[in-house]
């Protein structure tokens, strides 16, 4: 469970983007921000710009994922989870959550 609230999340994203303007990083952690205030979609789009600074963030690929399960999109999910596991295959969140939305696909049929 993620504890940091949104604000501090948004603090280390302000202070990062002024040290490391080509990390994904502040995008990351701005697009947690958001998630954790319930904004999927300002989330998905700061994920979204994360993968464009670094199109090999695990990371991204697997909050995108995150974001997607939440609103109940497996289908988008499962494609967000096996893109994070492409990059980095001993992502082991990215396994579990990709194994987990398989199974509850594999239950329902695609969603």
């Amino acid at each position: 469970m993620e504890t940091e609230s949104p604000a501090s999340l948004r603090k280390k994203s302000r202070e990062l983007w002024t040290r490391r303007k080509t990390s994904p990083e502040p995008w990351i952690l701005l697009g947690r921000a958001y998630d954790a205030e319930g904004r999927g979609g300002k989330a998905l789009s700061a994920f979204a710009k994360a993968l464009k600074v670094n199109p090999l963030s695990a990371e991204a690929y697997y909050r995108r994922g995150k974001v997607f399960e939440e609103k109940g999109k497996l289908d988008e999910a499962a494609n967000e989870y096996q893109a994070a596991l492409k990059v980095n295959s001993s992502y082991a969140e990215a396994a579990a959550a990709w194994q987990r939305v398989s199974d509850r696909l594999n239950k329902s049929g695609p969603k």
